[in-house]
């Protein structure tokens, strides 16, 4: 039978979290104190002709004289008033709701704590309701409101897109490009009053790290012209593409879908402002499309004006892509010194200031754009099929920004088969697809190297396993038609 309710319809079943949630409202942090007395509990070892009986009888003679002590004390500043309580019972639990019951008891009796009203909504009742409040405001504060609101609304007409070219690009409405202003820390006449501040976006610029936002602290960039930057890092890569390491290195990435169609996604990210790229998993996507545009830039001698971003919804994902294309690229991670670097929370290595590729997380960001994008040629967002709320909101500035008619290039990457939705958010931007056959080869090669599996799905012979004969092939023949 459900027990009685006390004073303040206090009982032990509700008394512990009420009087929790006093506590959390007057900021109030104490523990209970357990004590113990009487007889521990030993381990019976039967030694006489009935075990279990005897090991019962010493288990109940045990509890029946153990007893378990609870004190409760604590301060309340609001009221400076002392609490203490002490109680016991047969269980630490028992004897906890007992003093947690009493104390509950004196508060009501002093006036300090209310009682329990069971047909009081809850919390999560109340969130899920629509309550209207009536407030009083003064009319200039009301006048204020509208001119806010109004001043809203004139901005999202001001923003809206004008004519689109055939290719995709952006060309911004009337006094679009005003929103632009190609001089770092200053905003000019030229921006716009209504335009946000974080809507911020310059090309690379000379003697300035858009990584660390100051000035290179490399000595080997400090002081060089542009020129100069770009034939250094124009001989570098050429010394790159000369090791026999990067050679091999070249070799693998080659049998990519991707790097079949690199000319390609290169002239599309050329012509297009937004360039949507759907690959299946496995395709070379995430870490080839941003070598691509690299690499074509330091070719043409053009690395001190390519900065690339590349982001990540997770942060492991962010640090392990870099550690790859670090790899691929014959580098290791290096601060202001490799072509390729991370930036995570509380963990980042930089890359240098020219002809570098920057992996961080959607949430880094979204933190530096509040100070605006400076510095950053092609963004590139990867994973976007995922959805969270931070990739949604990256989504919407970007697409602000590129309103404007800037010259930034925004690569989007999904894996999914429905980008019909990002192509038309972004007015129905180029959309290339890319052959799924990456999986399958992949797949193929876990079959053939690693999990060789015989017709029959018995353990092929570690001399089978390891051979190169014709034999290993056919046992994983039929695994291979399937996948096709």
């Amino acid at each position: 039978m459900p027990e009685e309710a006390g004073p303040g319809n206090f009982t032990l079943d509700n008394a512990k979290q009420l009087l929790n949630q006093f506590m959390q409202i007057h900021r109030i942090k104490a523990d209970y104190e357990y004590e113990s007395r009487g007889p521990a509990h030993r381990k019976y070892v039967p030694l006489l002709v009935f075990p279990f009986q005897n090991s019962l009888l010493t288990l109940l003679d045990d509890f029946h004289h153990r007893l378990f002590t609870a004190r409760l004390s604590f301060f309340i500043p609001r009221f400076s008033r002392e609490v203490s309580v002490t109680e016991r019972a047969q269980s630490k639990q028992e004897a906890s709701r007992q003093c947690a019951l009493k104390i509950c008891q004196q508060l009501l009796a002093e006036g300090l704590m209310e009682g329990f009203n069971p047909t009081a909504p809850s919390k999560r009742q109340l969130m899920k309701n629509n309550f209207i409040y009536e407030f009083l405001t003064s009319p200039a504060l009301k006048e204020q409101m509208i001119s806010t609101f109004t001043m809203v609304q004139q901005y999202n007409a001001t923003v809206n897109p004008g004519p689109y070219g055939s290719t995709g690009n952006y060309s911004g409405g009337p006094g679009a490009a005003n929103y632009f202003n190609p001089l770092a820390g200053s905003r000019g006449n030229q921006q716009h009053d209504n335009a946000p501040n974080y809507l911020f976006w310059c090309a690379p610029l000379p003697d300035f790290n858009p990584w660390t936002g100051t000035k290179p602290d490399d000595p080997v960039f400090t002081g060089m012209s542009v020129e100069t930057v770009n034939l250094h890092l124009q001989d570098q890569f050429q010394t790159m593409v000369k090791d026999p390491k990067f050679q091999k290195v070249l070799a693998t990435r080659m049998k990519l879908p991707i790097y079949c169609i690199k000319e390609q996604v290169i002239d599309l990210i050329d012509r297009n402002s937004v360039l949507i790229i759907k690959g299946s998993t496995g395709c070379g996507k995430t870490t080839q499309v941003p070598q691509f545009i690299l690499d074509t830039a330091l070719k043409q001698g053009n690395g001190a004006h390519c900065n690339i971003v590349v982001t990540q919804p997770r942060r492991i994902s962010a640090i392990s892509i870099s550690e790859r294309v670090a790899f691929e690229r014959t580098e290791t991670l290096s601060a202001n010194k490799s072509s390729v670097g991370y930036s995570v929370r509380f963990d980042h290595i930089y890359p240098r200031p020219y002809g570098s590729v920057l992996f961080c997380t959607t949430g880094h960001l979204l933190r530096r754009i509040q100070s605006g994008l400076k510095g950053v040629s092609h963004l590139v967002i990867d994973e976007v099929h995922e959805r969270d709320t931070n990739t949604d909101l990256l989504l919407v500035i970007v697409r602000d920004l590129i309103r404007m008619g800037l010259e930034l290039k925004v690569i989007i990457m999904s894996a999914t088969i429905g980008v019909h939705r990002f192509k038309q958010y972004f007015n129905n931007c180029h959309v290339l697809e890319i052959d799924g056959k990456s999986f399958l080869y992949l797949l193929s090669h876990l079959f053939t190297q690693i999990l060789p599996i015989s017709s029959n799905r018995n353990p092929l012979p570690r001399s089978t396993v390891l051979s190169r004969g014709h034999h290993r092939d056919h046992q994983v023949a039929p695994y291979k038609a399937l996948l096709r």
